[in-house]
């Protein structure tokens, strides 16, 4: 492995990743055997550690706890962990992270498990808002909601490819699809009634509801296709 080498306490340390308070956890440090007052005392003439390093370093053998202490990733930008299905991903890595970390997080959590046991607890320790988009109630009775046509603004030039693009993932597709025709039609018509409903709704009625409204009824659906053919440029 060239130059690679186990990576010292103290050169965790220097790097940040013992004893903080961010970053993900990958582990602790091995309880310290027994040293010496030479051993410990080595760290205050050391040149290469700073003074609160090299003071850590001298008194962690009195008051360092029964358990190292945590190592994290406090710089890591993108982390990925691939491990088979039960062996500890989540109570490994996720869970202490959202019981221990107050950073924001964008958790997907399909099961609710992490949110079961991590919500509650991050609304009281760091005070958090936590919103569950959960639509089949399988955490909350009280789930929150995201109105996708908020993120589509009035008069926008990417309205129509916004709304295309909304429409494309709202049509589910088989990969063994033989008749394409009838899902490219439902993307288009989803495409129009959207634009229809960003462009000309009331601003507390602009939703996927109002959509499926208008192409549920034949009397909208033909007031939608002469709406958007008086429309300059705005036909999905």
């Amino acid at each position: 492995h060239g130059t690679s080498s186990w990576a010292s306490e103290g050169e965790l340390r220097r790097a940040g990743m013992v004893d903080g308070d961010k970053g993900l956890m990958i582990g602790r440090l091995a309880e310290s055997k027994p040293v010496t007052f030479p051993e410990v005392a080595s760290s205050l003439l050391d040149m290469r550690l700073d003074s609160k390093t090299a003071c850590v370093d001298f008194l962690s053998p009195i008051w360092r706890p029964r358990k190292g202490p945590v190592i994290r990733l406090p710089k890591a930008v993108h982390t990925a962990c691939f491990a088979p299905t039960g062996v500890g991903k989540g109570v490994s890595l996720i869970l202490p992270w959202l019981l221990e970390c107050n950073e924001s997080a964008v958790v997907v959590d399909f099961k609710g498990e992490n949110a079961k046991l991590t919500a509650k607890h991050r609304r009281k320790k760091f005070g958090q808002k936590i919103e569950m988009l959960d639509p089949w109630h399988v955490v909350t009775d009280e789930p929150a909601t995201l109105n996708p046509l908020d993120f589509i603004e009035k008069g926008s030039p990417d309205a129509i490819d916004a709304c295309r693009d909304l429409a494309e993932q709202l049509v589910i597709k088989s990969p063994e699809e033989k008749d394409p025709h009838w899902n490219l039609r439902a993307e288009q018509w989803i495409a129009a009634a959207c634009i229809a409903v960003v462009e000309h709704g009331l601003a507390d009625n602009r939703s996927l509801q109002s959509v499926c409204d208008v192409l549920s009824n034949p009397n909208k659906i033909a007031q939608l296709i002469e709406l958007l053919s008086k429309s300059d440029g705005m036909l999905p």
